[in-house]
């Protein structure tokens, strides 16, 4: 299980905007007794990673592990490289459990892809707290 942080570098940030064509991402996020909606258009990503960044300090990073090839992928969320960051800063990583589903597109050569993904009941648990992501993301980069 992945207990360690991950974040995606800033560097690899602006390289991905630099080729980021499209992107948004709906999340509904559940914490007890609570939930909120987190949509954004940033979206950003290469052929092995995503961030969904949002106003503030708010995103959620991912990483696949290994450059995602064409196809429909399932992942099991826990031991998964996975970290949210809440509106307050707060960071949540090493999911206990969920599934994440991805559909890539992607030409025969080159890094141009596009990344439709899902969090399905996406639960991470920190100092007591419970946080919960269900939703959706898209991006497509040349």
């Amino acid at each position: 299980m992945s207990t360690k942080l991950f974040r995606v570098e800033d560097e690899a940030l602006q390289d991905a905007r630099v080729r980021a064509q499209s992107g948004d991402a709906f999340v509904l996020v559940l914490a007890p007794g609570k939930f909120r909606f987190f949509s954004t258009k940033e979206v950003l990503g290469f052929l092995s990673w995503t961030a969904v960044l949002g106003a503030g300090q708010e995103r959620i990073d991912l990483d696949y592990g290994h450059d995602v090839p064409n196809g429909l992928h399932e992942f099991e969320a826990r031991g998964r490289r996975v970290t949210y960051r809440a509106p307050d800063g707060k960071d949540y990583f090493g999911p206990t459990e969920g599934k994440i589903f991805l559909e890539v597109e992607r030409p025969p050569t080159g890094t141009a892809f596009t990344h439709k993904g899902n969090f399905l009941n996406v639960r991470f648990e920190s100092d007591g707290n419970t946080v919960v992501l269900n939703g959706g993301y898209k991006l497509s980069s040349s």
